[in-house]
């Protein structure tokens, strides 16, 4: 341990003199603390709040006032951490639906190219190895990529005090290169559980028991480094990724509203050349973290960039003023509300949805006053920079994000942290606004949890009270086709199949779902004919051409299913399961060798659902495959 930190110390010393003196930090550590509000800390006027460290960090270094976050979400969030761009440019707007590509380029890919070691911790699954965000990093220490990762429960994550101990050894095992490290602290998140003593002391307000426990933990980190002679020589950047409503404008979370309950973050700076206790009045952006962090580091900040470099603005010159970007689309993506978007300039925040909301937040920084209806020359200039703005990213942002279909697993993650799948939706403007239907949020989170559960009497319980009040809620109609089948109602699941298709013409699962029923009810034509209208709008979209293939296959026609089979085999990294359709045509054939040939190749695959070919009567011709149990029996290692 002695000798690495003589490493560590010995690559702070070349390091500051190749980089001209000690204004440059030989390392940089990021600490982002998922869902926590700024004015939940002591610095920021909390006089309740128990956060000595990340107070005495204020007063050392540079504390901005007025942060935002671009997007109340954690995964688009940190993309426009990482990346400097807001998310209309990078593309991520909610968890799980999206990954950030190579095509945006992160501060960890920028500083690994310049020869930095780079190291993560993330906390918990919005921000997974399958975010995209590992981009850049030599060590990204996920939860669920890790040993055993796919056995942990859905809601796992890493308490601060893991967080701060894989910190720690990062630091002390990044040898003789100047570092760059992430340290993502998720404890702040719903559910509030913080641990003794903190549970105690903080009974009746655990959102501010998790938000204690992190600071103590964040008083380790700091006084290690300190004990390791590095503190002087490191720049310290924290971040809140976004806040939380805390039932404020209706709000129990955050996603689906943007007030600065879930706007406003903390963001506190510490670096060699600042000026201590400083304060920055003028807002600013998350946005603004990559180009700081490029420029402390000594590398170029890339022009293009939404956000700009602090680095002036810690030695006490004031930032320019500037519009700053918001969004939201987790209603919109997730029940079919309109989305959100907006700007702040100075101090007036338009909030744009089906209706346009207008604040003056130096006198109503809780937002209680909508000004829009007396400020409509205001409103109608703000919208114009909206617009403007919109129009630009929409015309030169490159395709850099992919929209994912989440797999189970993810979803159950998310749903778990009360996040709530969906589809992008092509009728911007079309659904109702967010504020109006926030007081359904626990409602639709209980249903989830039901479907989640596959509790399907339950969650038909709950279905008809958010329909009442939102018929067109997407997550409510297409939950209830899908329990409607679970409870083999196959009629209901029809209808609000169909119903949610008509609404959301986009929505994949709703197709899938029709179809479904008429498989149930061995109506292959009409199922063939659902599947078929879902590729037209899906086209090669594996779990429709999946659902077809099997169709045919069921209807005792195998020669019509083995070229929709062959060609989905064709295309890039196909679902073991093509292969295992693939044998029941050979094998429906009275072809044995290519049957066995190709479930030998399903199961190098990874194909893992032996029981259902075993089980299920459609699969019953596999059976008759001579070799048959020995081909999917589990492979012995050695």
């Amino acid at each position: 341990m002695i000798g690495r930190k003589v490493a560590v110390l010995l690559a702070i010393a070349l390091f500051a003199m190749s980089c001209g003196g000690a204004s440059r930090p030989a390392g940089i550590v990021l600490i982002t603390l998922d869902t926590t509000r700024a004015d939940h800390l002591g610095c920021y006027g909390d006089a309740a709040a128990v956060t000595p460290n990340l107070d005495a960090l204020a007063k050392e270094g540079v504390r901005f006032e007025q942060a935002m976050t671009a997007v109340p979400t954690t995964l688009p969030s940190h993309a426009t951490m990482f990346t400097g761009v807001y998310p209309p440019s990078h593309g991520v707007r909610y968890n799980g639906m999206f990954r950030l590509t190579d095509a945006s380029v992160t501060v960890a890919k920028r500083l690994h190219d310049a020869g930095f070691a780079t190291r993560a911790v993330p906390a918990a699954a919005p921000v997974a190895a399958s975010s995209g965000l590992g981009q850049g990093f030599d060590v990204y220490l996920d939860l669920f990529s890790g040993p055993n990762g796919a056995n942990l429960a859905p809601g796992t994550s890493r308490p601060a005090s893991e967080v701060t101990k894989l910190g720690l050894e990062a630091i002390d095992g990044v040898g003789a290169k100047p570092f760059f490290l992430w340290l993502h602290y998720y404890d702040a998140h719903y559910p509030y559980d913080p641990p003794f003593p903190f549970s105690a002391k903080f009974r009746e307000h655990p959102y501010d028991g998790e938000i204690a426990f992190i600071d103590k933990q964040l008083g380790v980190l700091f006084e290690e480094i300190k004990k390791r002679g590095l503190w002087d020589r490191l720049a310290i950047v924290v971040a809140g990724d976004h806040g939380e409503g805390l039932y404020e404008h209706g709000e129990r979370m955050h996603s689906e509203l943007a007030y600065q309950s879930t706007l406003r973050v903390p963001l506190l700076v510490k670096a060699p050349g600042a000026r201590s206790g400083t304060v920055v009045k003028v807002p600013v952006t998350l946005a603004d973290v990559a180009p700081t962090i490029l420029d402390l580091a000594g590398q170029p900040v890339p022009s293009g960039l939404d956000g700009i470099t602090l680095r002036e603005a810690l030695r006490g010159t004031e930032p320019p003023a500037r519009t700053l970007y918001f969004e939201t689309l987790a209603g919109s993506l997730a029940f079919g509300w309109s989305p959100i978007e907006g700007i702040r300039r100075g101090k007036w925040k338009l909030i744009r949805s089906s209706d346009p909301e207008l604040y003056d937040l130096e006198k109503d920084p809780a937002e209680n006053e909508n000004l829009a209806g007396s400020n409509k020359d205001l409103v109608t200039d703000l919208t114009s920079v909206l617009e403007d703005d919109v129009a630009r990213w929409s015309k030169s942002a490159p395709a850099s994000a992919s929209e994912v279909p989440a797999d189970p697993d993810t979803l159950a993650r998310l749903a778990s942290l009360g996040y709530i799948g969906g589809t992008v939706s092509t009728a911007k403007w079309s659904g109702r606004n967010p504020k109006d239907l926030v007081h359904l949020e626990s409602e639709l989170l209980l249903i989830q949890d039901f479907m989640t559960q596959r509790d399907y009497a339950h969650a038909m319980l709950a279905i008809p009270g958010v329909l009442a009040n939102d018929p067109d809620n997407r997550l409510a109609l297409q939950s209830a086709a899908d329990a409607s089948a679970g409870l083999r109602n196959f009629d209901d699941a029809e209808r609000y199949a169909r119903k949610t298709i008509e609404k959301y013409p986009e929505s994949l699962p709703a197709r899938v779902t029709l179809g479904r029923t008429y498989v149930a009810r061995k109506d292959y034509p009409g199922a063939e004919k659902a599947f078929r209208e879902g590729l037209e709008k899906f086209p090669d979209e594996p779990i429709l051409v999946y659902s077809l293939a099997l169709t045919l296959i069921a209807e005792k026609r195998p020669r019509d299913a083995e070229p929709i089979v062959l060609a989905a085999l064709g295309r890039k990294n196909p679902d073991p399961g093509f292969h295992v359709l693939h044998a029941l045509c050979r094998a429906m054939a009275k072809d044995d060798a290519a049957a066995k040939a190709a479930l030998e190749k399903a199961m190098a695959a990874g194909y893992t659902n032996v029981d259902r070919l075993r089980s299920e009567p459609l699969m019953a011709p596999l059976k008759a495959i001579p070799g048959f149990d020995e081909t999917i029996a589990p492979k012995k290692a050695g």
